[in-house]
């Protein structure tokens, strides 16, 4: 019978697949140009399935990178680029790729809403073997829609299990036009106590939370979340200059300081004026009584050591938005390997104009005694966050997010 088989398949100019031991696996009928054309057409699918993932990757990257845009810029002349420099940098030929990106969605439903970014992407690719059944030239094609969006959250305490990792207690009046995220996952992670107040737009806590004052209802039981300013490496461009000297500025003095890392502690009483630029403060930096500090344009980095403002100082300070130190809208940065026994003290009847990110990824701050913010763009970061006395915090906005790339946010709506 198998004699019979192979006579009629050499009639018919087929070949045959055969194991190692010489068994019939199948047959290809090499005369029969229908027959090649669908295998090849199988083959040609698997390399258009590829394709299709090239382009979709592409297209979700080229649509969220111009979403950030949308959000950071706040108009819509620099996403176009924005989203093409994303495309090429993952893949997008223009040789071979049709790239259209549309600025609100043309299509679907996020048709004209003017927060998304809506790209497109054609690609013409040969047939490569099923030319046999379909002559010409086929088309592969991508489609991502992706939001810009800027986390209202103002207050992190980003402790994972300590009790009241966010304390409010005492006349502290805390009213903020943003968010608190509480990350511990205590029952009591967040605490109100006293005869002050705690209101927020949204209150949002991995554990429970104990209040006797509280505007918003907390969510409670929420994910877990990892340090938004994660990605942040440290301070670069450190500058050059070491100073040595022993800083302590008397009130009724006048001192101008230059950008540099001053290796002993600098006290401040008097008038401090700080010039654009980054400051290392290897052994801290503390404003105390009758201090007035004012800068633009700069960035405060410790190593190490706390920050003390206290004592009825002024304090006016103004971060960076460039980013010439990797340190682009961070006001005061306490590295991630500071000791967690240091503790930062904004306090004592201080008045504090800081616009900025405050970040304090391993150590805890306290407001206390009567201190007093007056701006609204800034966003605190800190491992534990404790407000007490009669503290006044207000008219923070979480604006402050704007000013670094790592806190905007873009997802694929389609």
């Amino acid at each position: 019978m198998f004699s019979q088989l192979k006579a009629s398949l050499k009639k018919r100019s087929c070949a045959l697949l055969r194991d190692k031991r010489g068994a019939v696996l199948i047959y290809t009928a090499l005369a029969t140009p229908v027959f090649i054309g669908t295998i090849g057409l199988s083959v040609d699918v698997a390399g258009w399935q590829a394709q299709k993932r090239q382009l979709q990757t592409i297209a979700d990257s080229a649509a969220m990178g111009g979403a950030l845009e949308r959000i950071r810029s706040g108009t819509t002349a620099s996403v176009t680029p924005a989203a093409q420099t994303d495309a090429l940098t993952n893949g997008y030929n223009a040789s071979i790729d049709t790239l259209v990106i549309n600025i609100p969605p043309q299509s679907g439903i996020r048709q004209g809403i003017t927060d998304s970014v809506e790209v497109i992407i054609r690609r013409e690719t040969p047939t490569l073997f099923s030319h046999i059944v379909m002559p010409g030239t086929a088309f592969v094609s991508a489609r991502a829609v992706a939001v810009g969006d800027i986390n209202d959250t103002c207050m992190w305490a980003l402790n994972t299990n300590k009790q009241s990792a966010f304390k409010v207690s005492g006349a502290a009046v805390v009213d903020l036009n943003c968010g608190i995220f509480d990350n511990s996952n205590d029952p009591d992670a967040l605490t109100q106590s006293g005869s002050g107040c705690l209101s927020a737009t949204n209150i949002k806590t991995a554990g429970g939370y104990g209040a006797d004052c509280i505007s918003v209802e907390p969510v409670t039981g929420a994910n877990q979340i990892t340090d938004p300013l994660e990605g942040f490496q440290g301070p670069t461009n450190i500058p050059a200059c070491t100073d040595t000297g022993n800083y302590n500025i008397a009130s009724g003095d006048n001192v101008t300081l230059v950008p540099c890392t001053y290796t002993k502690a600098v006290t401040v009483h008097g008038t401090v004026d700080l010039e654009p630029g980054l400051y290392v403060f290897e052994k801290g930096f503390s404003a105390n009584s009758s201090a007035v500090i004012t800068g633009d344009d700069v960035h405060i980095y410790l190593p190490d050591d706390s920050i003390t403002i206290n004592g009825g100082a002024d304090v006016t300070l103004v971060a960076g938005t460039t980013d010439d130190y990797n340190m682009a809208g961070i006001l005061i940065y306490s590295d991630r390997s500071t000791p967690d026994n240091v503790n930062h003290t904004l306090a004592g009847g201080a008045s504090m104009d800081l616009e900025g990110i405050l970040y304090f990824p391993s150590t805890d701050v306290k407001f206390a005694g009567g201190s007093s913010f007056d701006v609204s763009a800034t966003m605190l970061i800190a491992d534990e966050i404790d407000i007490v006395g009669n503290t006044n915090l207000g008219d923070f906005d979480g604006s402050a997010t704007e000013t670094s790339n790592l806190l905007i946010q873009s997802w694929l709506a389609e």
